[in-house]
């Protein structure tokens, strides 16, 4: 991941560099996604998925305040910070469904009672009048 800053704001020159293959790896990424034909396509080449995956997983652990120099940093914070909320908004509907959910139950429990109740209240005068013929 420090490759990643490194490249994107100060450059990886290939002699000075500590980490030069690694950095030369993910230029090579870098270079290959420019040119890849199947980043057009619905799915990516292997090379391309890799890439997006490391700048994923960049912006996840990136702590470097805006702008970050990595390509598509705040844009992948943003879009995890939008599914959190995302999540916790569709979290809050489950939360009220279930709860109208579990009151309407109560309710239809109660309304079963009531009618049960009064079904046999009916009946009863019929079996006390069939208990005396």
């Amino acid at each position: 991941m420090e490759c990643l800053q490194h490249i994107f704001s100060e450059g990886c020159a290939a002699g000075k560099c500590p980490n030069s293959a690694t950095c030369r790896g993910l230029q090579q990424l870098l270079h290959h996604l420019a040119l890849c034909d199947r980043k057009k396509k619905p799915h990516f080449c292997r090379r391309c998925k890799r890439l997006w995956q490391l700048l994923r997983l960049h912006a996840s652990i990136c702590l470097q305040p805006e702008p970050c120099h990595v390509p598509l940093c705040s844009q992948f914070k943003q879009n995890m910070e939008q599914q959190r909320k995302g999540t916790e908004e569709e979290d809050e509907k489950w939360r009220l469904l279930a709860k109208k959910v579990a009151s309407a139950r109560v309710i239809s429990c109660l309304v079963k009672r009531k009618r049960q109740e009064g079904f046999q209240e009916q009946e009863e005068p019929w079996l006390k009048h069939k208990a005396l013929e």
